[in-house]
C-alpha cells in the first residue's frame, strides 16, 4: 500500500530551505512532510504553467490536478525502485508530468499524435537520435542519461521529436513558436547533449 500526504502550507519551514535528489527520494520513500511540502513549492507552479502554455483552458484546475496525480506515480515509481538515480530528480518529475499532459492532449482530440515512447524504453527513434548526434549506440545509455540532465526546454524538445514522433511544424504548433525557430533550438540542444556527454570520463572508457 502506498501512502501520499499533499501538504500546502507548513509555516514553521524555512521557505528557502533545498533538499539534494538524493534527500528527496530517500524523503518520498519515508513520506517525510517537508519533502511534500518542498516539492509543493518546487514544482506545483512549474506544472501550471506547463499546461498553461500546452493548450489548456483552465491551466489552474489542470496544473494542481496533474501536479497531484504525478506525485502520486513519482512516489509509487520510486517506491517500487524504478527510479533511475542517473537522472536528475526534476528531469524524472518533467518526464512524469509532461508524459501524462501529452496523454491528455491526445483524449481531449488536440491534433498531435503522441506515443508512449519515451527515452528509456524501446524504440527505433532512439537510433536515429543516435545518428543525428553522431554517436554509436554503445553511448545509448550515456545519451538517455544526458537527456533528463540538459536543461528542461531541451529535454521537451528531444523528446517531441524523437520519442514522440513529432515534426517540426507539430512541435512549433504545440510550443507556441515558429518551425524556424524549433528547427534551430533542437540543433543546440543536440550539440549541448553531444559536448556533455563527450566531456564525461565514461566517453573514453565505454
Amino acid at each position: 500500500m502506498v501512502s501520499i500526504i499533499i501538504l500546502f502550507s507548513w509555516p514553521w519551514r524555512n521557505k528557502e530551505e533545498n533538499y539534494s535528489d538524493d534527500e528527496i527520494v530517500e524523503g518520498l520513500k519515508n513520506d517525510n512532510p517537508a519533502i511534500f511540502e518542498f516539492l509543493d513549492r518546487k514544482f506545483r507552479h512549474k506544472v501550471i504553467t506547463f499546461v498553461g502554455n500546452k493548450g489548456s483552458i483552465n491551466s489552474k484546475m489542470d496544473g494542481d490536478d496533474l501536479y497531484n496525480i504525478c506525485l502520486y506515480e513519482v512516489i509509487i515509481q520510486i517506491k517500487r525502485g524504478s527510479y533511475n538515480p542517473n537522472y536528475k530528480f526534476a528531469g524524472f518529475f518533467y518526464r512524469v508530468y509532461s508524459r501524462k499532459w501529452y496523454r491528455l492532449l491526445r483524449k481531449r482530440n488536440i491534433n498531435i499524435e503522441v506515443t508512449e515512447q519515451f527515452p528509456d524504453e524501446d524504440s527505433s527513434n532512439q537510433y536515429e537520435f543516435l545518428e543525428e548526434l553522431g554517436i554509436k549506440a554503445k553511448y545509448l545509455e550515456l545519451v538517455k542519461e544526458y537527456l533528463y540532465k540538459i536543461r528542461e526546454e531541451c529535454t521537451e524538445l528531444l523528446n517531441l521529436f524523437y520519442y514522440q514522433n513529432l515534426n517540426a511544424t507539430q512541435v512549433a504548433s504545440l510550443l507556441g513558436k515558429t518551425a524556424t525557430t524549433i528547427r534551430q533550438n533542437k540543433r543546440r540542444c543536440l550539440q549541448k547533449i553531444k559536448d556533455a556527454i563527450q566531456a564525461d570520463s565514461r566517453w573514453h572508457q565505454l
